[in-house]
């Protein structure tokens, strides 16, 4: 998803079960997992994202948006690269060097 990016997630609240049904009935074979909205907002959180507004009440329904701001940016990409380049140009020479005594 994009930066800035928004995501909505209805899913059944494991709380709050349909009133009337049976928890087994309840439990459908659709889902793998079921949620809280605490346990639902504490996942988002952790794969960066911020809720932007949350229902519990009857199913979760949470609509969260991804911040705008990049987590790699562009200027520290290239500094990672440069330090690359680097090593390459003094190890590689060294290593072929090494194997050439070490072959002779």
């Amino acid at each position: 998803m994009a930066p800035g990016g928004h995501l909505f997630i209805e899913v059944p609240n494991i709380l709050r079960p349909t009133v009337g049904k049976r928890l087994s009935a309840w439990l459908s074979r659709e889902h793998v997992y079921y949620y809280s909205l605490a346990s639902l907002a504490h996942i988002l959180s952790r794969s960066g994202f911020s809720a932007v507004r949350s229902h519990g009440d009857g199913p979760v329904r949470v609509l969260a948006s991804r911040p705008p701001t990049d987590p790699f940016p562009l200027r520290e990409y290239w500094a990672v690269r440069r330090a690359i380049v680097r090593h390459h140009a003094i190890y590689w020479p060294w290593k072929i060097a090494r194997k050439l005594r070490l072959a002779s």
